[in-house]
């Protein structure tokens, strides 16, 4: 097992054949090998990947809690550990750098020795995914919520000017003072004060990620591809079951296009020839090390080049 992290495509591969990987030789004729951990670890279902602000990497399962890799050292973490439930969907960096895992049972913060579960306003079911900037921004069953300095803010489905529903996201915009919030089948509503607004209302809304830089924000869908919303306007692009997953450390956007990866480059989508995940959902990405990440399937995690 190696020592620490590292920042390099070529340690990442080492760091596969340490944990048990295909070799190294035989990285170099593919740009995919699966990343195993402990035999634990490989037994799990992996939902969420994320690496956080420190180097360490966190995998969230769909029922055996979260996995973390550091400094060489697998972990596991439980509800008894203070997770608020078994299965985790989502992590978030705040701008902090605290840690956050949303999921079945609600969210809970990491404070670098344990877990301990957030008290909401409502008791969360799921929560799908936890954003952390400008607040803590909840989308799950059966609302929408933010936590600010001021306290809590919860929109219920059904009521509080909502269409009945669930939230798969809920974010703030980067260009204006309003928020986003995705459903499931009841299309991206979009909230400035008082006024909530609903968009293509038929529609089944799944991710988000916010691009700061650009002021624009982008969406994935179960059937429509992916939009990025700016103050400029609105861009589809795809069809089907599509996410923004990530930006790489040199500012790419990666995203998932059914069971294909691409990536957006200087205004240009790049497909990978990714045939190991041929076949697969893709659930998440987190970039990690130099041109590469590590991307949750259902056929299991994956390193790759995105070279």
């Amino acid at each position: 097992m190696i020592n620490t992290l590292t920042a390099s495509l070529a340690a990442l591969l080492l760091l596969n054949a340490a944990t048990g990987c295909a070799s190294v030789e035989s990285v170099q004729t593919t740009t995919t090998v699966p990343f195993e951990g402990t035999t634990e670890f490989r037994a799990s279902d992996v939902r969420a990947v994320h690496r956080d602000e420190q180097g360490r990497l966190w995998f969230g399962t769909a029922e055996n809690g979260v996995f973390s890799f550091s400094s060489g050292e697998w972990t596991h973490w439980s509800e008894e550990d203070g997770l608020a439930g078994a299965s985790i969907l989502s992590f978030a960096n705040a701008p902090d750098g605290s840690l956050f895992a949303a999921g079945g049972g609600g969210v809970s913060k990491f404070d670098n020795s344990m877990w301990q579960r957030i008290e909401t306003p409502v008791e969360y079911r799921v929560v799908f995914k936890v954003h952390a900037d400008k607040g803590l921004w909840l989308g799950g069953n059966p609302a929408a919520a933010r936590l600010s300095k001021g306290g809590w803010t919860v929109r219920n489905f059904g009521a509080d000017g909502l269409p009945g529903g669930v939230a798969h996201f809920t974010a703030p915009s980067p260009y204006s003072d309003s928020a986003f919030v995705g459903t499931r089948r009841s299309g991206l509503i979009e909230i400035a004060g008082d006024e909530v607004t609903v968009r293509w209302s038929e529609m089944n809304f799944r991710t988000v990620l916010i691009d700061k830089p650009a002021q624009s924000v982008w969406f994935g869908t179960s059937d429509n591809g992916i939009l990025r919303l700016s103050a400029d306007g609105e861009e589809w692009v795809g069809s089907g079951l599509s996410a923004p997953l990530f930006f790489t450390d040199d500012g790419r956007l990666v995203a998932s296009f059914e069971d294909q990866l691409k990536i957006l480059e200087n205004g240009t989508w790049r497909a990978l020839d990714l045939a190991l995940m041929t076949g697969s959902e893709i659930f998440s990405g987190t970039p990690y090390g130099e041109g590469a990440a590590l991307i949750a399937t259902s056929k299991g995690v994956f390193s790759v080049s995105l070279r």
